[in-house]
C-alpha cells in the first residue's frame, strides 16, 4: 500500500502544536487578567476623582455664599476651632 494521497497530522505535528498552544494560552489569559483588573482600577480612581470635584464644588459654593465661617458650634467650647473666612 502506498501512503500518498493520505492527509492528516502526524503525532509529532499534534504535540507541537499542543506544545505552542500551551506556552501562549496563559501569556494571553495573564494580559486578559490585568488589563481587566487595569480597567477596573481606573475606573475607580475615576469616579473618586469625580467625587471629590463635586465635594470641592459644593465647598466652593459654600465658602462664597458664608463669607466667614464658624466650624464649631459653640464659641465657648475648650476644643481646637477651625475659622475659614472667603476674601475677595
Amino acid at each position: 500500500m502506498s501512503m500518498r494521497g493520505q492527509r492528516g497530522f502526524t503525532v509529532v505535528e499534534l504535540l507541537l502544536v499542543v506544545f505552542i498552544v500551551g506556552l501562549v494560552v496563559p501569556v494571553v489569559l495573564t494580559m486578559v487578567v490585568q488589563m481587566s483588573q487595569g480597567t477596573k482600577r481606573i475606573n475607580t480612581e475615576m469616579v473618586i476623582q469625580n467625587e471629590v470635584d463635586i465635594a470641592s464644588g459644593w465647598f466652593s459654593r459654600d465658602l462664597s455664599q458664608a463669607r466667614t465661617t464658624d466650624v464649631a458650634d459653640d464659641p465657648d467650647l475648650s476644643v481646637d476651632r477651625m475659622r475659614v473666612e472667603w476674601l475677595d
